[in-house]
């Protein structure tokens, strides 16, 4: 046998006495292996080790469990972002920024949401997480659509649907002499909105962050959007809430007043002011501070008391010393407005939260005609109300 190939009875290929392969046994090569090196030596009648002088051929060294699945994921990351092709930055959030996308196999536009992990070393933001869970959950044509996740380290992208602009965008666009966007196009808009929101308490999540920069148009389509303060909740549960929720002009009285839990109702008090911001192009309740908010609200809606709101004198951030406002009438509040607008605005803006309209129960209000299709693209527009105080 050759010096330069060692044969079965070579030290090399000794076997300990408890069965166990020596320190200096060198490993066999596999049976494909085995196969290729006859096809290239055919004379040798088996592949040696490695470092045989006869067999060239080198056994890879088999990949652990852990590192198979990393190189997975990093090639199908790779994959994900090379099928896009990335264009304008967008906008910039406080955990990301937004990119102007483009599907390069289908075409379609889309919205890249880059988002960092939290610089000072505690992993991705709670408010990303919970975003991005609920809105894997959460499938409605009113509701904008996470296309596809991505991560690499320590950033994770987020596809997603894209819109051409934001509401408070579209308001500030589509209004005159500092009026709204007209009647017929916020009632389309208002009822897509109240859609989405039935399906969001109806699948107990509330939103806690509803305004009109949050809330995608795109082709006359109402898309709900930035998830990242919603959370879900229990009917009937008086667990404690945080008040660090919704922007100061959208946010509900009893948000205000500190209660320590709150509903759904939270929601439908930001619809009003939005519903309101449509009509007249211009915040409801534009306060510059809680007190102020307050004030401003307790004015147009008059001061809550136990009568009217049980148990408010008992918030935290009531006062006995509230000054006392009468409520104003609609048509004073509303200038312009006809009584069925009225009514609704006055249905969503209760501040007794157990007396607010539910997005179920304002879907059959009669502003929504049984035989319209609120869906379609909007044309033949009112003109716009011109004033609100």
């Amino acid at each position: 046998m050759s010096e330069t190939q060692p044969g079965p009875k070579s030290p090399a290929w000794k076997t300990c006495a408890n069965n166990k392969v020596a320190k200096n046994r060198k490993r066999r090569a596999p049976l494909e292996y085995n196969n290729q090196c006859q096809q290239r030596f055919p004379d040798a009648d088996r592949c040696g080790p490695p470092t045989s002088a006869k067999c060239r051929i080198s056994v890879p060294r088999p990949q652990s469990p852990k590192n198979s699945i990393l190189s997975s994921r990093r090639q199908a990351t790779a994959r994900g972002l090379a099928a896009y092709h990335i264009g304008s930055k967008m906008g910039r959030g406080n955990y990301g920024v937004v990119y102007k996308a483009e599907h390069l196999s289908t075409n379609t536009l889309v919205a890249i949401k880059c988002l960092r992990a939290d610089p000072d070393g505690e992993g991705v933001p709670s408010t990303t997480l919970r975003e991005i869970s609920l809105l894997r959950d959460l499938k409605h044509p009113n509701i904008i659509r996470l296309r596809e996740l991505i991560c690499d380290g320590t950033k994770i992208f987020a596809i997603f649907d894209y819109a051409r602009e934001d509401l408070s965008a579209h308001i500030r666009h589509h209004r005159t002499n500092e009026a709204g966007i007209g009647r017929q196009k916020s009632k389309v808009f208002l009822s897509q909105l109240l859609s989405a929101l039935d399906y969001c308490h109806a699948n107990r999540v509330m939103h806690r962050d509803l305004k009109p920069a949050n809330i995608l148009v795109t082709d006359g389509q109402l898309k709900l959007a930035d998830f990242g303060l919603a959370r879900t909740f229990t009917p009937g549960s008086s667990s404690a809430l945080t008040h660090e929720v919704v922007t100061l002009w959208y946010r509900a009285p009893e948000i205000l007043l500190g209660a320590g839990a709150y509903t759904s109702a939270v929601d439908m008090w930001s619809v009003g002011c939005i519903f309101s911001e449509m009509l007249f192009g211009k915040p409801l309740f534009p306060g510059q501070s809680e007190l102020g908010e307050l004030f401003l609200i307790f004015r147009a809606m008059g001061t809550p008391t136990e009568t009217s709101w049980p148990g408010v004198k008992k918030l935290p951030h009531f006062q006995t010393i509230f000054p006392q406002w009468d409520a104003r009438p609609a048509t004073a509040i509303w200038k312009g407005l006809d009584c069925v607008c009225c009514d609704v605005l006055q249905k969503l803006l209760r501040c007794a939260p157990s007396a607010r309209v539910t997005a179920r129960q304002l879907c059959r209000h009669p502003l929504f005609g049984a035989n319209e299709n609120l869906t379609t693209a909007l044309s033949g527009l009112d003109e716009p109300l011109r004033s609100v105080v």
